[in-house]
């Protein structure tokens, strides 16, 4: 049953009120079937839910509470970005078994490299060639779980995590991003966007193209307003068991999974950044086989972290 348009755009203040008064939150997936809820919903009615949230966005850096939001795999959910139920579920638990302390090693390298870098440049086999400044931006770890130190932290982001887990996250200088966006294949409503390119100037995103699927992204754009096509943010997975998938037209990039970048633009309040935009929409890109470099030092080459 749809919700009367007139309710779409209510802002929960209860929701707010909860959050206030919570010390953890722990979230699970709403359902299974996660393609069978998005299914027909026009991007409209999905932008106006995102305005009535909007007044949450400067008031969780406030608030006390520490996250954990947990994937837990179904062959449903599995099947919603188009994999085999088996594999998507041993997969994810394949995740969750993997060294998480290792992970945490390796975020916290990652971490200290990428602290005040001038210059990370990542490219790609399929064209890709972006570099940017992170200046003096925060770095997030998100290893599985909350140290001492992140339940201290000033931003909501210093205090969330996800469990399987294992990436860094960073807001860059939004208008320090300059270059070339090549992205073969990118999920986008669970439909899959191909050939997807753009040129970047001071941080924008111009002439995006696709050979397919780019009405998906124009629509969920044009729902928002503000900076939706500046740079918002860069991370790099870590998770060594948990894979991209490509097989069957798949386009299933964990951000977790070991070596995968993304590059992301529009909203990154959550992050520390800069861009605002209308219902905090934001949209990554996934980066395959990704080269990174942090001021001329490689740290990953075709995909494999070296460090």
């Amino acid at each position: 049953m749809d919700v009367p348009e007139q309710y779409l755009e209510q802002e929960p203040r209860y929701y707010g009120e909860w959050l206030k008064r919570a010390d953890v939150v722990i979230g699970l997936p709403p359902a299974s079937d996660i393609k069978a809820l998005d299914a027909g919903v026009p991007a409209a009615r999905l932008a106006k839910q995102g305005r009535a949230y909007e007044f949450l966005t400067p008031m969780l850096d406030g608030m006390k509470f520490r996250e954990l939001d947990i994937t837990y795999p179904t062959p449903a959910r599995g099947a919603s970005f188009g994999l085999d139920g088996k594999t998507y579920v041993d997969m994810v638990w394949g995740a969750m078994r993997a060294d998480h302390g290792r992970i945490a090693e390796r975020a916290n390298a990652l971490r200290a490299m990428l602290e005040g870098a001038k210059a990370v440049r990542v490219t790609s086999p399929s064209g890709t060639d972006l570099t940017f400044a992170v200046g003096d931006r925060p770095i997030f770890v998100n290893a599985g779980a909350i140290t001492s130190e992140q339940a201290k932290g000033k931003k909501v982001a210093d205090r969330t995590v996800s469990f399987p887990a294992g990436a860094v996250s960073v807001a860059p200088i939004e208008t320090s991003a300059t270059g070339k966006l090549a992205v073969p294949r990118v999920t986008c409503r669970f439909q899959v966007m191909t050939r997807v390119s753009g040129e970047v100037h001071d941080g924008q995103l111009d002439s995006l193209k696709a050979t397919r699927g780019l009405t998906c992204y124009n629509e969920l754009a044009a729902g928002s307003g503000g900076p939706v096509n500046r740079f918002g943010f860069f991370s790099l997975g870590l998770n060594p068991a948990w894979p991209a998938h490509e097989e069957g037209g798949a386009a299933y990039y964990p951000p977790s999974g070991a070596g995968i970048v993304y590059l992301g633009f529009g909203d990154n309040q959550f992050l520390g950044g800069a861009n605002q935009t209308v219902g905090n929409f934001g949209f990554g890109f996934p980066i395959a086989k990704a080269t990174v470099w942090i001021d001329e030092k490689k740290v990953v080459d075709g995909g494999r972290l070296l460090f």
